[in-house]
C-alpha cells in the first residue's frame, strides 16, 4: 500500500481531521483538476462526476461539512 492509497483511506475513515491542503492533494490524486478559484472558493471537477465540487477556504481549511461531503463524493463516483 503506497502512501497516496493510505492517505486516501485515512480521510475516507475520518475525514474531519483531515486539513484542507492534504485533501487537495488527495483530489488532485484521484484526477480532479482545480477549476478555478473565485475569492476564497475553491472549484473542483472530475469528468465522471457531473457537478463541480465548490469548497470555501477560511483561515487554511475548510469547515467539517465540506470535508464530508467530498469523502461522500469521491467514495459514491470514483471509488
Amino acid at each position: 500500500m503506497t502512501k497516496r492509497d493510505k492517505a486516501l483511506e485515512r480521510f475516507l475513515k475520518n475525514p474531519e481531521l483531515t486539513h484542507f491542503r492534504r485533501i487537495e492533494i488527495i483530489l488532485e490524486n484521484l484526477n480532479f483538476e482545480k477549476a478555478g478559484l473565485k475569492g476564497s472558493h475553491y472549484k473542483f471537477r472530475h469528468k465522471e462526476v457531473k457537478t463541480n465540487l465548490i469548497v470555501p477556504i477560511h483561515h487554511g481549511d475548510c469547515k467539517k461539512h465540506y470535508k464530508r461531503l467530498i469523502a461522500k463524493t469521491i467514495k459514491k463516483k470514483i471509488l
